[in-house]
């Protein structure tokens, strides 16, 4: 079973349920009637050797990864992927659009795509290619693609270990 952490280190308000839904949805293309499992969490995980954890933080200015491991990739970033030793990743859902959060199915892609840099250790100039959800900038309307899908479906098992450091920072004021 393919199992995936969505860290709320801030103990976001958003529509969890639906976006676990939606990423599961996306991940199951990959996974040849494979089970998956996708939750969010508000406290450090005990992850399984294949398991996988996305923090889901505000913006990039709050991301634990892009400031932990001073990956900050300013412009328009939706997310970061470290690999080292441990790998860490992270989406954000604020968007530029008057404080709204962006919406659960265009997280899920994005979550897709960092989990793609996460189990595959691949940096952009190498992973990103192409269309659908590993081109450098994925947009709402993008969608997997055959190559997505057998891209995902060869890294998806790859233990790599996970960075959980993320809730050690504690909780904003």
């Amino acid at each position: 079973m393919v199992a995936v952490c969505l860290g709320n280190p801030y103990k976001l308000q958003y529509k969890w349920q639906q976006l676990c839904e939606e990423l599961a949805g996306l991940l199951k293309k990959s996974l040849n009637g494979e089970t998956v499992r996708v939750y969010s969490t508000m406290a450090k995980p005990a992850l399984g050797p294949e398991d996988v954890m996305v923090y889901v933080v505000p913006n990039e200015e709050m991301g634990r990864v892009a400031e932990h491991f001073d990956v900050r990739d300013g412009g328009n970033a939706l997310g970061c992927t470290f690999t080292g030793e441990k790998s860490a990743s992270e989406v954000y859902i604020d968007s530029e659009y008057a404080g709204e959060k962006l919406p659960p199915d265009y997280v899920a892609k994005l979550i897709w795509h960092e989990i793609a840099h996460n189990k595959s250790r691949l940096g952009n100039h190498k992973m990103h290619r192409g269309h659908g959800l590993l081109q450098a900038f994925v947009r709402s309307r993008d969608g997997l693609t055959s190559d997505d899908i057998k891209f995902m479906r060869k890294h998806i098992h790859a233990q790599v270990r996970q960075w959980t450091g993320g809730f050690d920072f504690g909780a904003p004021p």
